[in-house]
């Protein structure tokens, strides 16, 4: 069993190493140095105490989440309330059933789900540790430190949509997982598959069960701007031809031959559309927060659907000014 004190305790150094704790407990508000009762461990360190701590270290704590667990993490406000997600992220079913994997009360646990109190940084890390080499995800990113730094989603931009591909029950009902099938259902070379089974291995994101690949987060995997710019190029770059393709074949299709009626329906779901428009700055800002939102909203259903996948949906949104250069 791992000693998540003693975790805490090497982040806490490594992120407090040659700083004076004195002028950092006085930014967090604190009246004596409390912060170098943590370091010592004379004092409990709460989450909340642990965000407040890494936010005025400007540490990238909401990019370690967002990266190690695959959520939507826009704001400082998310990281406080980490432990809701969690129990999804673990897959815990119920409240009773965390509170007994993680040993507390069920009380407690309620009180920790409402955030009405803070658990200690050591309960958070154990949650995360509910999955294999997650955490391991979480502290490189947030330690800023890797012996992959340039192995990310976006290294292959078609990565996230073949971890998906493979779960839908079609590929499933296979004898064992099939690289030309997701290839065909994605519109792929089977070598570019391959790379991304590869990859996806790697960053631990899926995991061999018997004779077939199974994603170890949801199924909704979040891509962040955290990331080198030419990655992030790329990866828009990719799906934005694809987009580009599709609706080029679908004019010409059109004109040829009717769609099956399961092509039909999937096609019918596809949405396309812009707007340009003129607004004020403070429009602006309230527009992007409606799309923060609405991204975390989609998140959240997607997290709760438990109805049978059918198909791999890509959804792309690209925010800009028109002056922008």
């Amino acid at each position: 069993m791992k000693n998540y004190q003693q975790i805490k305790n090497e982040i806490l150094n490594q992120i407090l190493e040659s700083k004076k704790t004195s002028p950092l407990s006085n930014k967090m508000g604190y009246k004596f140095d409390k912060v170098q009762r943590w370091k010592k461990g004379s004092k409990q360190l709460n989450w909340n105490e642990f965000c407040d701590l890494c936010f005025v270290l400007k540490l990238p704590l909401i990019e370690a989440l967002g990266f190690s667990l695959g959520a939507l993490f826009e704001s400082e406000k998310q990281a406080y309330k980490i432990i809701p997600f969690l129990k999804n992220f673990a897959q815990f079913k119920t409240t009773g059933q965390m509170a007994k994997q993680m040993g507390v009360s069920q009380a407690t646990m309620q009180r920790y789900l409402s955030c009405e109190i803070y658990p200690e940084v050591e309960f958070v890390l154990e949650c995360i540790d509910q999955k294999p080499r997650f955490l391991n995800h979480f502290l490189n990113s947030l330690l800023e430190k890797s012996e992959k730094s340039d192995l990310n989603l976006l290294s292959l931009p078609w990565a996230s949509a073949v971890a998906n591909a493979m779960s839908l029950p079609e590929h499933m009902s296979l004898p064992k997982y099939s690289p030309s099938w997701v290839a065909q259902r994605l519109g792929l070379t089977i070598n570019q598959v391959m790379q991304a089974i590869q990859l996806l291995q790697d960053l631990g994101l899926i995991e061999l069960n018997g004779e077939h690949y199974s994603p170890t987060l949801s199924r909704t995997i979040a891509v962040r701007r955290e990331v080198r710019q030419e990655d992030y190029i790329r990866f828009l770059k990719f799906w934005m031809e694809r987009a580009t393709r599709r609706l080029k074949v679908d004019r010409e299709e059109s004109q040829f031959k009717t769609k099956s009626s399961e092509e039909f329906d999937r096609k019918s779901l596809d949405k396309d559309g812009f707007r340009v428009f003129a607004c004020s700055p403070e429009s602006a800002r309230k527009i992007i927060e409606i799309l923060m939102r609405s991204e975390q909203e989609i998140h959240d259903l997607l997290q709760k659907d438990n109805n049978e996948k059918t198909d791999v949906r890509v959804f792309l949104y690209h925010h800009f000014s028109a002056g922008e250069h």
